[in-house]
């Protein structure tokens, strides 16, 4: 309901002010069409460049260039648009046109160093990494031609500034990479030192060598012990057997050592002792080691035989057991000999590998510190070439940051104006200031548009609305002249109505009507008012007590040289004065000749009497009233009539007059009737009960002249 009446509102605001509204409203279309027709066509063309956002290839890995990265590396588009978007790169482009160009795409006043700000537009899209560069100009072929000039100064500017990173940063590598070359050679060269003078060559592998090669010789060791000890056992155990076999043998033998034989078992010590030292070096089935082992073998065969000479005997007879113990007995010397030789040359090389073992922990951290040192520079020069080598093929092969994707080409049809929407924008932007500007003047406007407003500052009851007539029907519209208009009719028969039930139990038998001031309609009002009452049976009298500007004569075509105050003064009778009318039961009593004070004449004795005598004469007395506004007369004869009735002509009474209508009446103890509402346009929003009988009354009365007696029929039937 709220909404609804808010829109009612709203149209007859513009309803009351369309001729307003209207005239803003085409004047707005009419600036418009003239902006839209007077200005030049504007053609766009669309060029887009695809950016690249590649790196530089220096990673974290690399801090020696991480100060360069940011010269080469690849920029975002965000970063990209605001080149683009710089003053001088917009500038070089605009300046490359001919001035012929620019003058015939952007006007006779264009600058040579200036790009009007409305003939480019360079954004990109979301998430992507395309850029648009949108050039406009009044000619397509140089909106076409901007375009691309931007593009091919944005590209040419951005390879020689990664040309210009790129040398940069090959100038800076050529020469750390000069100075690294000088710490490898000296690097290396303390190392290659340290290895002569210590012989350490790997750390790791020759301790670890030495500590498995001390290992084995222990265990060496331990095996020639036992070795050399079981021999010894096993020596004796046959040396004691044969001391029991020779006392059975009637032979002497002599037990001799053969000189050959120490030989054999000082050959035999010394392979051992190159085997140990190879062991160090070589594996066990290093070639090296395995010659070694075959000519310990050798030896060893040839000192067991050599074991078997070692003694002479004299045998008489030959004794079978006697020969298997030596020949044990010889074998045996000869592994005791074997083993000794062993356990010597292990004792030796042992004693000799912890002498060196002892020494490696310290060579080792400063071969350690030598060596890291060297891999240090050594990965820094490397990596340096490799930049190098990279950076000087780039410099060769360098590309700017974008490529252009698509070209622009001149456009055939322009994007501005758009005459549609335009005026489009026009039309909307016109009934936006037509209803602001019938707005603002009806809300500067006192005067009372709606019937409500009167309810809620009189506080009395609408007694009825009469209906705006058309002016062309009747200068002043009375019922009878007016004989189309029923909805006229029926409005008065409806005041006529209330007036009589508006004071249940008391009679009014003189009735005053005014209006809060000039021009409301309270003589033509109280005309059909007497007029009803008159079609009701009533006598009816109307009095002029308008002594101001009287106008009853002039609406009955009567005289006014006798009527209201000739009467009062004593120079006429009520009855020869009063007038009758055309209209059945309806006299008139004129307003006589002008006093020179109407208030004091109306306060007066005589004319209160004069009324008086009307009353007992006639039904109903009509007195025609002066308005209100900055007048008394009201008030004194508000003083003398048993009602008063108001008439408010909507679109004319002014708030304030009524306001100060009201309050005046009510200081006197008026007695108020009601309100009439007066020039209603019923057809108007908002007018509700009374459009729906004035749309009820006026149904067809003048449509059909072939039915005009069936319409009479059933307008008598309505009355």
């Amino acid at each position: 309901m709220g909404s609804e009446s808010h829109a009612s509102a709203y149209v007859e605001i513009l309803l009351r002010r369309k001729t307003l509204f209207l005239g803003v409203f085409f004047a707005i279309l009419l600036l418009g069409l003239a902006f839209v027709l007077t200005r030049k066509p504007i053609y766009e063309s669309e060029n887009k460049l695809v950016i690249a956002t590649r790196g530089s290839g220096a990673g974290p890995d690399d801090p020696m260039l991480s100060t360069l990265s940011g010269l080469t590396q690849g920029r975002n588009t965000s970063t990209q648009v605001e080149i683009l978007n710089s003053e001088d790169l917009l500038a070089e482009a605009y300046a490359s046109l001919s001035p012929e160009d620019r003058a015939l795409g952007f006007g006779a006043t264009a600058k040579a160093n200036k790009i009007p700000t409305w003939a480019y537009r360079i954004d990109s899209k979301a998430d992507t990494d395309v850029i648009t560069i949108v050039g406009a100009a009044h000619v397509p072929r140089i909106a076409a031609e901007l375009a691309n000039k931007i593009a091919v100064v944005y590209l040419r500017r951005d390879l020689a500034r990664n040309n210009e990173a790129t040398h940069r940063a090959g100038e800076y590598v050529h020469d750390e990479l000069g100075k690294s070359k000088i710490e490898v050679s000296k690097a290396t060269a303390e190392l290659a030192d340290f290895k002569h003078r210590t012989g350490l060559i790997s750390p790791t592998d020759q301790v670890t060598a030495i500590t498995t090669h001390i290992y084995d010789l222990r265990t060496q060791i331990d095996t020639a012990h036992g070795a050399l000890e079981a021999s010894q056992q096993k020596l004796a155990s046959l040396r004691s057997q044969l001391t029991d076999v020779q006392a059975h043998i009637i032979a002497t033998t002599n037990v001799m050592e053969n000189p050959v034989f120490a030989q054999i078992a000082g050959r035999i010590s010394d392979l051992e002792g190159q085997r140990n030292q190879l062991l160090q070096k070589y594996t066990k089935k290093a070639r090296e080691v395995q010659e070694i082992d075959r000519q310990i073998n050798l030896e060893r065969q040839s000192l067991k035989d050599t074991a078997r000479n070692i003694v002479g005997s004299t045998i008489e007879t030959p004794n079978p057991v006697h020969d298997t113990l030596f020949e044990g007995y010889a074998t045996e010397i000869a592994n005791m000999a074997a083993a000794q030789a062993q356990l010597t040359a292990a004792q030796q090389d042992l004693a000799t590998a912890e002498v060196e073992a002892d020494k490696y922990p310290l060579m080792e951290r400063e071969f350690a510190e030598i060596a890291l040192k060297v891999d240090v520079v050594t990965r820094t020069y490397n990596m340096l070439s490799d930049r190098y080598y990279a950076l000087e093929i780039n410099e060769k092969s360098n590309l700017p940051n974008g490529l252009v994707e698509s070209y622009a080409h001149p456009s055939q049809s322009p994007t501005s104006p758009k005459v549609a929407i335009d005026m489009l924008v026009f039309v909307f932007l016109g009934v936006f200031l037509a209803f602001a500007a019938a707005w603002a003047v009806d809300k500067l406007d006192t005067r009372i548009h709606d019937p409500q407003v009167i309810e809620k500052m009189t506080g009395m009851a609408n007694l009825g609305a009469i209906a705006e007539t058309d002016p062309g029907e009747a200068d002043r519209p009375i019922i009878g002249r007016v004989e189309s208009n029923q909805a006229l009719l029926e409005g008065y028969r409806i005041l006529r109505h209330n007036i009589e039930f508006s004071t249940p139990g008391r009679v009014l038998r003189v009735i005053a009507v005014t209006s809060p001031g000039r021009g409301d309609g309270k003589s033509t009002t109280s005309i059909n008012l007497a007029i009803a009452m008159g079609m009701d049976g009533k006598r009816v009298l109307v009095i002029d007590g308008d002594l101001r500007r009287p106008s009853m004569h002039t609406a009955f075509g009567l005289p006014r040289d006798v009527g209201l105050t000739t009467v009062a003064m004593g120079r006429a009778t009520l009855v020869d004065s009063i007038l009758p009318s055309q209209y059945e039961n309806v006299s008139v009593l004129t307003s006589g000749p002008i006093p020179p004070n109407p208030t004091e004449f109306l306060n007066s004795t005589s004319t209160r009497d004069v009324v008086a005598q009307a009353r007992e004469m006639y039904d109903l007395v009509i007195v025609d009233a002066p308005p209100c506004a900055g007048l008394s007369d009201i008030q004194v004869i508000s003083q003398f009539v048993d009602g008063v009735v108001l008439v408010v002509a909507l679109e004319k009474t002014m708030r304030l007059q009524l306001q100060a209508t009201i309050q005046t009446l009510r200081q006197v103890g008026a007695p108020l009737l009601g309100a009439l509402l007066n020039r209603v346009e019923f057809r108007r929003p908002g007018y509700g009960y009374y459009y729906s009988y004035a749309y009820y009354y006026s149904y067809d009365y003048s449509e059909d002249s072939d039915d005009k007696g069936k319409n009479k029929g059933r307008r008598k039937k309505k009355s």
